[in-house]
């Protein structure tokens, strides 16, 4: 449990996020270890869960991460800011299902593998949470829910799900279990950055018709076992960026 000027909490570890951004820290992760190679850097997960609340009292650093195996939730008015500059921030590779959050001075990657089909974890970013980064990372196995009020500001985001929704014009019903669901507002906000990623461990859902992205998106990274058109009717869905990359990083 993170917070400022915490008391003992039964059964929790509590962190007051003032003490852990005064560290200076280049690089901060928390709920997990990282072994580092020749070839890559990967991230052991050892934390169950993780809650940031601490509303007025920034977690600041300039590569800030937290992984949990279950769930993290960034409760209301949570902050994370990424300052000062990292010109180069490490790959990070981690196996299994889990949770995890992002926020670096440049685009930082994250690999995700090994994930299996299941209703936790749960990324949860609440209402009025702030995260400014260069470059923001939110990651969920399973499902990640994403407050309309939340203010993340960056030029590069990536949002990984066990299934991604995009909801465009006229998307009519949604199927069970849609996992992230962006619709065409969050959608405009994010594709004005240079850099979008949706990585999905199951299927990417494009909902009615429209356009994704547009002429001045730099990059739109796509990632899913399928990327599937739903109640599209006689219509089309478009993905207009100036690179567009289709993959499947996690095998799904």
């Amino acid at each position: 449990y993170i917070g400022s000027g915490l008391g003992v909490i039964p059964g929790a570890i509590t962190l007051d996020s003032s003490a852990l951004s005064a560290f200076g820290a280049e690089s901060l992760l928390i709920g997990g270890r990282r072994v580092r190679t020749a070839t890559a850097t990967t991230v052991t997960v050892t934390s169950g869960n993780i809650t940031l609340d601490n509303a007025g009292s920034p977690l600041t650093a300039r590569d800030v991460t937290l992984v949990a195996k279950n769930n993290i939730t960034l409760a209301d008015g949570a902050t994370i800011t990424s300052t000062g500059n990292i010109t180069s921030p490490e790959t990070l590779r981690i196996s299994g299902n889990g949770a995890l959050v992002r926020a670096s001075s440049a685009t930082a990657s994250t690999i995700r593998t090994g994930v299996t089909t299941a209703t936790s974890p749960l990324l949860t970013i609440g209402e009025n949470v702030s995260i400014t980064a260069g470059g923001i990372t939110l990651d969920s196995s399973a499902g990640l829910s994403l407050s309309q009020t939340a203010n993340l500001s960056a030029s590069a985001y990536s949002f990984g799900s066990q299934r991604i929704s995009l909801l465009l014009d006229n998307p009519g019903a949604v199927l069970a279990n849609p996992g992230l669901v962006l619709d065409d507002n969050a959608l405009l906000a994010f594709q004005n950055a240079a850099s979008l990623s949706l990585v999905s461990y199951s299927s990417i859902d494009l909902y009615g018709t429209g356009q994704i992205g547009n002429q001045t998106l730099k990059n739109l990274n796509l990632s899913a076992g399928e990327i599937r058109g739903i109640n599209h009717a006689d219509g089309t869905a478009r993905l207009v960026a100036q690179n567009l990359s289709l993959s499947n990083l996690s095998n799904s």
